[in-house]
């Protein structure tokens, strides 16, 4: 299994391995990852990835407030995914789980969330919108959807960026669709 993956995903990488023993899990990625960057930098011509391919990107594209340009950027970020998605498939890919962004309410936001929540969480909904979208349009491509079950305190140092339980979470919710039929 590959996992590619911006900081949230790095943050569950050691949880994953543990919570599928006997897999081979290679991990991807970097802080900041963009969807648009992963190919450029990680999967070069000839590289190969693993038959299951975990993405945890999203948390670092562009849109903006009150959807305005909405269908103009939904367009972009879509073409991106596809373009990944398709670059995946050629490296090996059989099976594609994308993960979902959280959502947090403001209640369970701690005091160092608050500013990412004022900042950035208001595209979050985006971005899984055009996850789900993914999913149904694309064959092979489901979702692990970290947003169902991440909105309550305890899982995160900030507003994304997982502690321990986060990471643990993450990691069953991700190997839950890993392994299922």
């Amino acid at each position: 299994m590959t996992l590619l993956t911006d900081s949230v995903g790095l943050g569950a990488a050691d949880a994953l391995r543990a919570a599928l023993p006997g897999w081979h899990v290679e991990v991807l990625g970097k802080p900041a990852l963009m969807v648009k960057q992963a190919v450029p930098l990680y999967l070069p011509p000839g590289r190969r990835v693993g038959s299951v391919v975990v993405v945890g990107l999203g948390y670092n594209s562009l849109w903006q407030d009150n959807r305005a340009n909405f269908a103009a950027w939904a367009r972009e970020f879509d073409r991106e995914a596809d373009r990944l998605i398709a670059d995946l498939r050629a490296r090996g890919a059989k099976r594609i789980v994308w993960i979902t962004l959280r959502q947090p309410s403001l209640q369970v936001v701690t005091a160092n969330g608050r500013w990412q929540y004022d900042h950035y969480a208001w595209f979050f909904p985006y971005v899984n919108e055009r996850l789900r979208v993914l999913a149904n349009r694309q064959r092979g491509v489901i979702l692990a959807d970290w947003a169902a079950v991440s909105n309550r305190p305890g899982l995160t140092y900030d507003l994304i960026h997982l502690d321990t339980a986060g990471a643990q979470l993450m990691a069953h919710v991700i190997a839950q669709r890993v392994t299922a039929p």
